[in-house]
């Protein structure tokens, strides 16, 4: 019984170890910012185009 003690001890002391860091590793990295540049896209504003993409997002994508 006392060897079962204390390797769930040991067990308890490991979790508790990782979790800490888990937690630690999460609250360094949150406010992490990357400076990328903005994609250069413009809108199109032909009238097919703008029918496929509705399309697209009311039929076979099921994004509405």
């Amino acid at each position: 019984m006392k060897k079962f003690l204390r390797i769930l001890k040991w067990v308890g002391i490991i979790v508790v170890v990782v979790l800490v860091g888990v937690v630690a590793t999460v609250l360094l990295r949150k406010n992490r910012t990357y400076d990328a540049p903005y994609p250069d896209i413009h809108a199109s504003k032909d009238s097919a185009i703008i029918a496929r993409g509705k399309y697209l997002v009311n039929g076979p994508a099921h994004c509405a």
